[in-house]
């Protein structure tokens, strides 16, 4: 092989080379420039399974997510959600409570409290009849409260801060105070409060807000949920007769 071949097929090796480089380094550009699409997030991807009308699949994401975050007020919410879309009334309103009482005036919250008011009537009420007047003993409103005094009715309202019609019916209760004076005791239970989650519990409060009427032997007699004043009204007659 003479000089001449040589050089020549030098060369072409090495312009070979040279263009499977920068080849190389063209696709490496372009997969560099190409942005990661991330994986949605487990919330995201609840709500997407809800927006389709997949419940329950979007129940089964949602309780993988709270296994591991169960502090989450709005994976609450959404377990809430999914379930009552579901039909699992009852079991949306385990999830539903839970995301009320963990939010504290968050969207989750308020919208949690806003679905629990559509659950069936036997779902959203409170403890009532004979049994709760060993919660009034539990929780000093029973006729033995040491005082000497004689025993009154009891109004508990459970409310929140954030809660709007919580303080229109605050302002209805003001109202009764005025009007009743010594022979009602009107008691408030702020639901966001940690120290009053025994009688949250207790009393089995769902919505917001909540009003139970107890009479003198300290048996919650009837009860309203949401913001009606006739309502406050009518309790009271029921327990001051």
């Amino acid at each position: 092989m003479n000089l001449k071949s040589r050089r020549s097929r030098l060369n072409l090796a090495v312009t070979s080379s040279v263009a499977v480089a920068l080849g190389l380094g063209t696709l490496a550009g372009v997969f560099a420039a190409t942005p990661q699409t991330a994986a949605p997030s487990p919330i995201a991807n609840v709500k997407s399974l809800l927006v389709k009308n997949n419940y329950n699949k979007a129940i089964m994401e949602i309780d993988k997510y709270l296994a591991t975050n169960p502090q989450s007020a709005e994976g609450q919410y959404l377990a809430g959600e999914a379930n009552f879309k579901a039909g699992n009334l009852k079991k949306s309103g385990k999830y539903l409570r839970a995301a009320v009482r963990l939010g504290k005036g968050s969207p989750s919250a308020i919208k949690a409290n806003a679905l629990l008011m559509k659950l069936p009537k036997d779902l959203q009420s409170p403890r009532t009849g004979p049994d709760t007047r060993m919660l009034a003993s539990l929780f000093g409103l029973s006729r033995t409260r040491g005082d000497g005094d004689a025993p009154r009715p009891t109004v508990i309202d459970f409310y929140a801060s954030w809660c709007q019609p919580c303080r229109d019916m605050d302002k209805a209760l003001q109202k009764a105070e005025k009007t009743y004076g010594e022979k009602i005791t009107v008691m408030r239970v702020d639901i966001d409060d940690p120290k009053n989650d025994k009688i949250v519990d207790q009393y089995e409060v769902s919505p917001i807000p909540t009003v139970v009427f107890l009479n003198s032997e300290g048996e919650v007699v009837t009860y309203t949920i949401g913001y009606a004043e006739n309502n406050v009204t009518d309790g009271l007659k029921k327990i001051l007769n």
